[in-house]
């Protein structure tokens, strides 16, 4: 089940209105370590035109990240710098809140 979230309640991290559907509990939950020379890449994918899927995440120091169309799509990307060791709650869903299938891509990526 997804619920509609107005997200300006994170406007003291985030400086615009988002909004999307996602659920209430994150589709993933990663504990990651030994990221100190490393950035993450989070990806949220689909081939469904009417999906449009968005990623949000809170990151191990407590920030929300958010992301709706990367540039000349309307699939998400987020890359997150300095990585901090710890837990990483992701959500995935839509921007309307059309059910579709969101595949999600995570790497890790070392900084040069």
């Amino acid at each position: 089940q997804q619920h509609r979230i107005n997200l300006k309640w994170l406007s003291y991290t985030i400086a615009e209105e988002l909004n999307g559907y996602v659920g209430l509990e994150p589709n993933l939950r990663i504990n990651l370590g030994h990221m100190a020379n490393y950035k993450l890449q989070i990806v949220a994918h689909s081939n469904a035109e009417a999906c449009d899927p968005i990623v949000l995440v809170n990151d191990s120091a407590g920030h929300f990240h958010y992301n709706d169309d990367q540039e000349d799509s309307t699939n998400s990307k987020l890359i997150l710098d300095d990585v901090r060791d710890g837990v990483f709650d992701i959500w995935v869903g839509s921007f309307a809140g059309a059910a579709c299938t969101i595949g999600l891509d995570i790497r890790a990526i070392r900084n040069h």
